[in-house]
């Protein structure tokens, strides 16, 4: 069976990476895919006409499932429906301006629907800073924030985002956590109280979201009791290093086990039994966060 990768972009720069590392092509959306194959990783692509183009190719991540996530709007609405833990919210003003009543509240303005790394977003802590937006989310008091990426059956791999050291206070923003903000993405020493929100029932909502797509990042803020709330799902984040590595393994499994892609026969991962999450493969890093009492005895896969 071949495999090919659509993205949403040609240039995507994670896309060639996961590209390079799988030994797969990238389809070119410039021009008719002559592509015959039987799999197609869909790299963040909202593209409908995908499965009419290709009707007896199997689809990792439906075009439609990424488009309802994408849309900031869309991907509440479905979460709301699925009982996934998210900050309140609301299309209507009105309504966020009644937010304004609780001592302390910060309302954010989300003028743009499909952003991403905090595009589009306006802080309101009152009344005349709430500015018209077609969304608006009740700020979580966060302490920490998580990315956690996913491939449907087969791995998770957890980051915590952190302050970059070299960047000066002045410039650090604590509430709107990204790259230009004065933050990365970091897999060393994540703390802990993941594991209290895995508890406290983010494992059942990663399943909610792996009950809709095949894999993806989901960005999501913690407090110190392990209290959280999930912001968005990523369905084309940025990789490179580990977690290229991440994916090159995760989802290779998925193409050995359809059969398809150049290297997937050569890859495997330690997988383990962890309560509450089930069977899956995991680093040292991970067991480091939930400790030895969380695993039972390590087979390779």
């Amino acid at each position: 069976m071949a495999a090919i990768i659509h993205a949403y972009n040609n240039g995507s720069k994670s896309a060639k990476a996961l590209a390079e590392a799988l030994g797969l092509k990238l389809m070119n959306k410039a021009r008719k895919s002559a592509f015959k194959g039987n799999l197609i990783i869909n790299w963040g692509s909202s593209d409908l006409t995908l499965a009419e183009r290709h009707p007896d190719a199997i689809i990792l991540n439906n075009p439609r499932e990424v488009k309802r996530m994408a849309n900031k709007a869309e991907f509440f609405k479905w979460a709301a429906e699925a009982n996934v833990c998210i900050p309140g919210n609301t299309t209507d003003r009105a309504v966020a301006r009644e937010w304004f009543t609780k001592k302390g509240a910060i309302v954010v303005c989300r003028t743009v629907l499909n952003g991403h790394s905090g595009e589009g977003i306006v802080l309101a802590r009152n009344e005349e800073e709430l500015i018209e937006a077609p969304l608006y989310t009740l700020y979580f008091p966060k302490t920490y924030e998580f990315r956690i990426h996913f491939v449907q059956t087969t791995g998770r791999f957890i980051q915590q985002k952190r302050r970059k050291i070299e960047v000066p206070d002045d410039d650090v923003n604590w509430q709107i956590r990204n790259h230009q903000n004065g933050f990365i993405y970091s897999h060393q020493d994540v703390d802990k109280v993941i594991t209290q929100a895995m508890n406290l029932g983010l494992t059942r909502d990663i399943e909610a979201i792996e009950q809709v797509l095949t894999f993806g990042a989901i960005d999501v803020v913690v407090k110190k009791d392990g209290t959280y709330s999930i912001l968005e799902v990523n369905t084309a984040c940025g990789i490179e290093g580990e977690t290229v590595e991440f994916y090159k393994n995760s989802l290779g499994q998925l193409l050995q086990m359809h059969g398809a892609g150049a290297q997937a026969a050569k890859i495997h991962m330690p997988r383990m039994k962890i309560r509450g999450m089930g069977e899956l493969p995991v680093d040292d890093a991970i067991r480091d966060v939930l400790g030895e009492d969380a695993f039972a005895e390590e087979e390779e896969f």
